[in-house]
């Protein structure tokens, strides 16, 4: 497929309903799909009857809900992750099941990958830790972020430079160090992790505006400049597509110049783009029942301004030095 069939610009389906969502209780409950597989009825707890354990997952997910919220916890939790990842032959956190996949996702890395792309990959795994710390603090306080905080933040908390290391796995070799380090390939990885944050942010609306706190760009808005739901949703879909539009300039910029491996990575950061937005679209995890907004993919390229976002977290991606490749290292 052309790489330019996975550059897709987002709309709104108009029109939007105000119609306000039903309370959390009146929805249907889950699925009981554990116990309908053994019991004609749902087991009762009767007084003499124990309480169930739970299950190692059900104990993460406990854990990470309160970790979440604790940002000095976390930091030493994840810590320990780091230093899992930094040594996989070393014992360390073998009985925490986040650790051993980490461990294992960093051991398959080297494998088949230089020194080099596996130390990138521990990197970016720590500055995706440093950036939850800073996210649990907003929980903590319960205090929403401004948007060019949340720009800053969403840079690191997509995990985007972490997935795009092995993305150089899959083409005709790695990157070389100044490839790999120039300022064109820095702010196409960034951006593509932005489009992909802002798209999930979209579909995952209706879920987590059912949580007591939501740190995603649609409530951002909707705080920082007094905006309603609907005209919140059209402003994130034109920031997402101004920052489309961009990633579009440069990347033209540096295939132009390109070697083969830059162009197999980019052609795999597009279809990255299109496959996370695919999975979202359709996955269950954001499936929206009573959703009051529909959006409307196309390849057709984006018409916005051209002017850099006003925002200092992510200005720099409109120097018209990064439409120069081979530009110098950082």
């Amino acid at each position: 497929m052309a790489a330019t069939a996975h550059r897709i610009r987002l709309t709104r389906t108009p029109p939007v309903s105000t119609r306000p969502r039903d309370p959390p209780a009146l929805e249907s409950p889950p699925p009981q799909r554990h116990w309908r597989r053994h019991h004609a009825q749902p087991p009762e707890n009767g007084p003499d009857q124990p309480k169930p354990t739970p299950t190692r997952k059900q104990t993460y997910r406990h854990a990470k809900s309160r970790l979440g919220r604790d940002p000095g916890q976390l930091a030493g939790e994840l810590s320990w992750l780091i230093r899992a990842a930094e040594h996989p032959e070393s014992p360390i956190q073998t009985d925490n099941p986040v650790a051993n996949g980490l461990r294992d996702i960093v051991t398959r890395i080297a494998a088949l990958a230089s020194p080099r792309l596996t130390a990138d990959f521990v990197e970016a795994m720590r500055n995706f830790f440093l950036a939850k710390v800073w996210e649990a603090s907003f929980r903590q306080r319960q205090k929403q972020a401004t948007l060019d905080e949340y720009l800053l933040l969403r840079c690191h908390t997509g995990m985007m430079r972490a997935f795009v290391r092995p993305l150089e796995l899959g083409g005709c070799g790695e990157l070389t160090a100044q490839e790999r380090d120039c300022r064109p390939i820095h702010a196409l990885v960034e951006m593509s992790g932005l489009i992909e944050n802002f798209d999930n942010d979209i579909l995952s609306y209706h879920k987590e505006s059912r949580e007591s706190y939501s740190l995603n760009a649609v409530t951002v808005l909707s705080y920082q400049e007094q905006l309603a739901f609907p005209e919140a949703i059209d402003r994130v879909l034109t920031l997402r597509n101004r920052v489309m539009s961009r990633y579009l300039d440069v990347q033209d910029s540096v295939r132009d110049h390109a070697s083969g491996p830059v162009v197999d990575f980019l052609d795999n950061l597009d279809a990255m783009v299109r496959a996370v937005f695919d999975w979202q679209l359709h996955s269950f995890r954001y499936r929206r029942p009573d959703t009051a907004f529909d959006v409307t993919a196309t390849t057709v390229r984006p018409q916005v301004t051209t002017e850099p976002l006003p925002f200092a977290a992510v200005s720099w991606w409109w120097d018209p030095a990064l439409t120069i490749f081979g530009a110098p290292p950082r």
